[in-house]
């Protein structure tokens, strides 16, 4: 279009210069007429017009095609746009999907991942308090060790104490059952004595 209007600019300076230079021509020309003069100006104004008329048609012509290419060029556009909406509108549905995929497996994996935890934390739990379990256990075992140690050597202490005093029996028993030997043998011959003195006094006797 600013080309279009440069040239119809150029056109209408062209055809004033040319008036110009007549009007100029017939006002130094001494020698023509007054008639000749305006037939002059009126075969320029003529041309003058005819030119406008023709340059104005060239101008409808060109403006016509230009509107023609740009309609079209904006029908191209709008064509391209649309395809490119559509594409536009697909990659974003599928980009939609796939988010929402991604979204449904991370969602998938969050709660797995939640459930796994859950299952430590209550095997650990469990381990703990079987550990917990495990050293009362021992903690028992080792006071019921100590304990037995300790009645164990309590109950040596006694044997000890049960061995001696049998020990002192045994002593004692061995010197009672001495002093009784003893004792029964000096009534055995006590008793021997008797029987042969009461035998004697008999003997004597009769």
């Amino acid at each position: 279009m600013q080309e279009l209007q440069r040239q119809l600019n150029d056109n209408i300076a062209s055809v004033q210069q040319q008036l110009e230079r007549a009007i100029a021509d017939a006002a130094a020309s001494t020698g023509q007429s007054f008639t000749v003069i305006a037939k002059d100006l009126r075969d320029a104004e003529t041309a003058r017009k005819s030119e406008e008329a023709a340059l104005k048609s060239s101008t409808e012509h060109l403006c016509a095609s230009l509107a023609a290419e740009i309609a079209a060029a904006e029908q191209g556009l709008a064509d391209k746009l649309a395809g490119v909406q559509s594409e536009a509108t697909c990659e974003a549905e599928r980009c939609t999907a796939e988010f929402a995929s991604m979204g449904a497996e991370s969602r998938r994996l969050c709660t797995e991942i939640e459930t796994e935890r859950q299952q430590a934390r209550v095997s650990t739990l469990g381990v703990i308090s079987e550990m917990n379990e495990l050293r009362d256990s021992l903690a028992r075992s080792a006071l019921s060790h100590q304990e037995s140690k300790a009645s164990l050597s309590h109950l040596s202490a006694e044997t000890s104490s049960l061995q001696q005093c049998m020990q002192e029996e045994e002593m004692a028993h061995a010197a009672l059952s001495d002093a009784l030997a003893h004792r029964a043998h000096g009534l055995s011959e006590q008793t021997a004595e008797l029987r042969n003195t009461l035998e004697s006094a008999l003997a004597h006797g009769l």
